[in-house]
């Protein structure tokens, strides 16, 4: 017997006790509800608060959770569009009255331009811009399908089995669709290019241009970069899931280009991902414009349809992402020009949040900016009512990671701590650390916080919290275990003539306060324990041990004569007592 429309889609007249088995009003109570809470999502994506991006990935993990992150907010998109879909044919039955010509197909039609006009609305909320067309046409697709299982659902659970038989064709086909790309995507060697990589005196020079960027209150904050600095930048980023993983990027009048080559994971060691893109991208008063010129993907060229549907899908990632979406509307203009990239932020909008973020990606730090600023501010309003003296360093000290305990509850309580160290050293030790921390201070803060520097003592010295925490802040900051190098190189120099001399002392600070940063970020367990024992009160005696009978002001040659200089028997015995001196402390 052969198989009609009606057992696949039975309508009413063919099974007219199904039809009245859901009340009529049910429906489309429950489509509005949907509809309603699409708007609403739509409305406090527009709407969300920035919460500043941390771009400097630590690790591959980082780098997978952040990509995975942009394609969350598009999977939940698409939900949303097929439930849509299939919540539509329910809503609007019976919409075509029967009797109407072609009535399955001019219902089908209604749904889909129904559905077509919600998610227009809802992008246009979400983005506060019209959406193209086709910008429309994967969500259409998906909503289609959320029809298309809506109609097999009319007719029962036979005619809902049915419907699985050519979506499984269907995913076959896209499953085999992947495959065949994978293939032509993949290679068995690198691109064959060089990409640049900044060097320590061009992130030096970068970060003091983005420092002196800063623009005076009211003023838009203009950065600019060149491509060099761009593309090392995106090597850096590619760098924390890899070092096999590379980028060269070129600026050319009107356009841009961008190759990649991503070494595959351990398991596909020997295979990369080539990628080369070539186009423009521009932004006008927070409006996004990307326009794909050319995509290689391994061996093949994507066709210039492909190329229109890329442009869109690019340009909703940004815009569904909220804090993307945040930067983008923060942007009067970004302009690429055949020397530079220009960005241009509204006065007072989130470019003082987002720009550090650059000079974290270079150094290979967390961006932990924002949260140091946060920091600065709770310990300027606490010392108010702080004494001066050691007293005070403690009272800070205590503030600083009683703050770091609180916010913990919901952020990675080592990047607070990093924050908590960070803000105590640019406090207490040398502001001139903030081009490495990121941009923190604005005029105001800055004025407030002069005040402060030298106002503490550490065991009566004022210099010794200068050493303690200037050299847990350069721990923190180091790409590699040199703080102990730092320390000893300044005091080498003091050693000199015109220095203040050698100080074992101070070697005891600088080696205090690296325990302390290592304590402060070494694990979960290590960084909240530091937390509760700070929160509580700063004891010098667990941190800090007796040096004032260590020896000091040692001349150059007094070094050499009596401890056999830097590395000597009688300098290796005085550092033996250092460390001992510290192994004796309770545990971070």
């Amino acid at each position: 017997m052969p198989v009609t429309r009606d057992k696949i889609y039975p309508t009413a007249a063919s099974n007219p006790q199904r039809d009245t088995t859901i009340p009529a009003w049910l429906g489309p109570l429950v489509l509005a509800g949907w509809v309603a809470a699409m708007i609403l999502r739509a409305w406090q994506a527009r709407h969300a608060p920035f919460v500043p991006l941390h771009w400097a990935f630590e690790s591959r993990a980082e780098v997978v959770a952040w990509v995975w992150d942009l394609l969350r907010h598009e999977l939940v998109f698409f939900t949303f569009a097929f439930i849509l879909g299939l919540l539509t044919v329910f809503g609007l039955k019976g919409t075509v009255p029967r009797g109407t010509p072609y009535r399955f197909a001019a219902a089908r039609l209604t749904e889909l331009v129904f559905a077509g006009l919600v998610l227009t609305l809802n992008l246009t909320l979400a983005w506060n811009e019209w959406p193209s067309p086709v910008a429309l046409i994967l969500p259409l697709l998906v909503a289609s399908l959320g029809i298309y299982f809506g109609v097999a659902a009319l007719g029962g659970i036979r005619s809902l089995a049915w419907s699985l038989v050519p979506t499984a064709v269907l995913l076959a086909g896209v499953i085999g669709a992947a495959f065949w790309t994978v293939d032509i995507a993949v290679s068995e060697s690198a691109a064959p290019f060089n990409p640049h990589v900044l060097n320590v005196e061009e992130k030096k020079a970068m970060a003091k241009r983005i420092r002196d960027s800063r623009p005076p209150p009211g003023a838009p904050h203009r950065l600019e970069l060149s491509g060099h600095e761009l593309e090392g930048l995106i090597n850096a980023a590619l760098a924390r899931s890899g070092d096999r993983h590379k980028a060269k990027l070129e600026f050319m009048p009107g356009a841009a280009s961008l190759e990649l080559s991503i070494a595959g994971p351990v398991r596909w060691e020997r295979r990369y991902l080539n990628l080369g893109m070539r186009g423009e991208v521009a932004i006008d008063s927070g409006h996004l414009n990307i326009h794909l010129r050319q995509m290689r993907l391994g061996r093949v060229n994507a066709p210039p349809f492909m190329l229109r549907l890329l442009d869109e899908t690019l340009h909703a990632i940004v815009m569904d992402d909220p804090q993307l979406y945040r930067i983008a509307s923060a942007i009067e203009r970004l302009r690429v020009t055949p020397d530079v990239f220009s960005v241009m932020f509204e006065p007072g909008a989130i470019g003082q949040q987002v720009v550090p973020s650059l000079i974290q990606l270079a150094w290979q730090q967390p961006d932990v900016s924002y949260e140091t600023g946060l920091y600065l501010r709770s310990m300027i309003q606490a010392s108010r009512s702080l004494p001066r003296g050691d007293a005070g360093f403690a009272g800070l000290m205590e503030t600083a990671f009683n703050q770091a305990r609180q916010r913990s509850r919901t952020e990675d309580p080592r990047l607070e701590n990093r924050a908590a160290v960070l803000a105590l050293a640019l406090l207490l030790g040398h502001e001139g650390l903030e081009p490495l921390v990121g941009e923190v201070f604005d005029d105001t803060l800055r004025a407030r916080a002069r005040p402060l520097m030298g106002s503490v003592t550490l065991r009566g010295r004022q210099d010794w919290p200068r050493h303690f925490l200037v050299t847990a802040a350069m721990k923190l900051l180091a790409n590699e275990p040199m703080s102990d190098r730092v320390g000893l190189f300044k005091e080498q120099i003091d050693a000199r003539g015109g220095g203040s001399g050698f100080s074992f002392t101070d070697m005891m600070a600088n080696m205090a306060g690296m325990r302390l940063a290592i304590g402060a970020i070494a694990n979960d367990d290590s960084a909240r324990r530091l937390q509760v024992t700070l929160a509580q009160g700063f004891l010098v005696d667990d941190f800090f041990p007796q040096a004032e009978d260590l020896p000091e002001g040692i001349p150059a040659s007094r070094l050499v004569r009596d401890y056999g200089g830097v590395g000597g028997p009688g300098y290796r015995q005085v550092m033996h007592e250092i460390q001992r001196r510290l192994d004796q402390l309770p545990p971070i």
